[in-house]
């Protein structure tokens, strides 16, 4: 009895990898997802205070 659905699944990790790259784009938006991020965290903290 085979241990999975797919034959071989080599094919399909071959096939994934062509669509999730880590590349410079990538790192791009996390870096700037982390600056919106902290930005929004201080307005929330800034506004806690001020209120």
């Amino acid at each position: 009895m085979p241990t999975s659905l797919i034959d071989n699944e080599e094919k399909l990790s071959a096939g994934i990898d062509r669509f999730i790259v880590f590349n410079r784009y990538t790192m791009f938006l996390c870096l700037t997802y982390e600056l919106v991020i902290l930005s929004q965290v201080g307005n929330v903290i800034y506004m806690i205070f001020a209120g």
